[in-house]
């Protein structure tokens, strides 16, 4: 089976997809701790997400301070032979495998290069329930508003790129707002990867589901005045791709 790899910005429901994609057989994590999403796991791989680290040179640090796309042709040999290494290491263990890491859709150029031939499922989740889950119980912070949003706006233009770059059978956009409400998203999840995808939905976690309002609005704006990022034109660009 071709190797999973799944595309999202942090908060947009990758953990969900990655979880219930290993729940059903499909390794996507080196080794299974323990606890759920509220204690901390997001069902990474953790030798891949090392590795996007490593590209991105940020060992640590704020998610939404890392929003620059990585330009392959620049990537060290060391870092190319050690991701190549990796995965010949998790083809050779003859089970179906995949990987999960936000960070991916600012690498993905390079992990193309070093894969085998693979599927993606891409994850989208609105600007706003985004936005909602970065700002909503904090006081208002004009800034950290604007970073969400640039953040989100880069993310998910590497993640609609490599949508782009996919073929049809090789890609899946799943919208995490209809994932959670709708039988036949899990359906098309379950057909993509060829195998019954058990379901892990659990209605309660999700919990920024306010729509666009005022603040909203305001600090798209000032992202497109000062770096022509067009927030809401982006997201009119994902939804267009459909089912």
């Amino acid at each position: 089976m071709a190797p999973i790899v799944v595309l999202g910005m942090h908060k947009s429901g990758t953990t969900l997809v990655s979880l219930m994609l290993h729940r059903s057989g499909i390794a996507m994590v080196d080794r299974e701790e323990a606890g759920g999403y509220d204690e901390g796991n997001h069902f990474e791989r953790m030798s891949t997400n090392a590795l996007n680290k490593r590209l991105l040179d940020r060992a640590g640090g704020n998610s939404l301070r890392t929003f620059r796309p990585l330009d392959p042709t620049g990537v060290p040999f060391q870092l190319r032979e050690d991701a190549a290494n990796l995965v010949t290491e998790l083809e050779s263990r003859g089970v179906a495998w995949g990987f999960k890491d936000p960070r991916t859709c600012l690498t993905y150029g390079f992990w193309k290069q070093v894969l085998p031939a693979h599927k993606l499922i891409c994850v989208y989740r609105a600007p706003s329930e985004v936005h909602a889950h970065y700002t909503g119980k904090r006081s208002p912070d004009v800034t950290r508003g604007i970073r969400t949003l640039r953040a989100w706006y880069e993310y998910n233009l590497g993640m609609l790129n490599a949508y782009r770059q996919g073929t049809p059978g090789t890609r899946l956009l799943i919208d995490y707002g209809k994932l959670m409400q709708d039988e036949y998203q899990l359906e098309r999840l379950s057909s993509f990867v060829g195998r019954d995808v058990k379901d892990e939905r659990v209605a309660g976690l999700r919990r920024a589901v306010r729509g666009t309002d005022q603040r909203l609005r305001a600090e798209a704006a000032l992202l497109k005045l000062v770096t022509r990022r067009d927030v809401f034109s982006l997201a009119r660009d994902i939804s267009a791709i459909g089912d």
